[in-house]
């Protein structure tokens, strides 16, 4: 285990990755921005959904779409990685 700094070019995650929080968790997501951060861009996605820290529901379509797609690309990612 090693401590790694965020703001440190030298490391970042190089698979693909999904990244998905609510906009009213203030408790988590600074911690879920750091993790975004040390990933590689061209192989992270980010979807900010209107809820907090639980996963959106039923109620919540328009979210649970949203997440969907951002799943779904990153395993398109996946497979033209491998």
């Amino acid at each position: 285990m090693a401590w790694v700094d965020s703001n440190a070019d030298r490391f970042r995650l190089r698979l693909p990755t999904a990244h998905i929080w609510g906009r009213k968790d203030t408790r988590y997501s600074p911690d879920s921005k750091v993790l975004w951060s040390l990933c590689e861009a061209d192989k992270r996605e980010l979807y900010i959904h209107g809820e907090g820290h639980e996963v959106p529901g039923a109620r919540a379509k328009e979210d649970v779409q949203a997440c969907l797609r951002v799943i779904r690309r990153v395993l398109e990612k996946a497979s033209v990685d491998r």
